[in-house]
């Protein structure tokens, strides 16, 4: 089901944007790197999952809220720089919630604030940069529960690490 949620995510993004939205793009992005990270939780505590299907909304927030997942990667890690806290409140200060910052979201490049869809090539180059990494990451989270017994689980993991190094290459290569 997580898997399903993300990949709604992505397709609305991926329609925002394209559409002319980036700020309401990125928004959808911000769910994608908060449900992403779950999973990346999920891959190497096991027993979590069970605890996080069955846990009330109380329970569920005192120890999956964003920030407690953020804090138990970063700890499983050995990660002191909280890269994942800054990403997560990039897209949380430029689209999950108003402020200055998020208004730059608002204008096309060089132009005032504009009220409805436009096209910016900035900002669809830096939305799209951004989607293409929160997808590698989807990608290598969840092929780590793809059972060895699934008949193409070992081809797909094979094409997804290939894919992944294309595009990287593509991508992270250019000057």
């Amino acid at each position: 089901m997580l898997g399903l949620r993300i990949f709604n995510a992505i397709a609305s993004s991926i329609k925002l944007m394209m559409s002319g939205y980036p700020q309401t793009s990125a928004m959808r992005m911000r769910d994608v790197l908060e449900t992403v990270f779950l999973v990346n939780l999920f891959c190497t505590d096991r027993s979590a999952i069970e605890r996080w299907r069955k846990a009330d909304a109380k329970n569920r927030r005192k120890e999956f809220a964003p920030i407690k997942v953020r804090i138990s990667l970063d700890d499983r890690d050995g990660f002191t720089e909280r890269k994942r806290e800054k990403m997560y409140h990039l897209f949380s200060e430029l689209a999950g919630h108003p402020s200055m910052e998020g208004f730059e979201m608002l204008r096309p490049l060089g132009m005032d604030a504009r009220n409805g869809p436009f096209l910016d090539s900035t900002a669809l180059e830096a939305v799209t940069s951004e989607l293409g990494r929160l997808a590698m990451q989807v990608g290598e989270h969840f092929v780590a529960f793809f059972s060895d017994e699934w008949s193409n689980a070992q081809a797909t993991r094979q094409a997804f690490a290939r894919t992944k190094l294309s595009w990287a290459k593509e991508f992270y290569a250019k000057p």
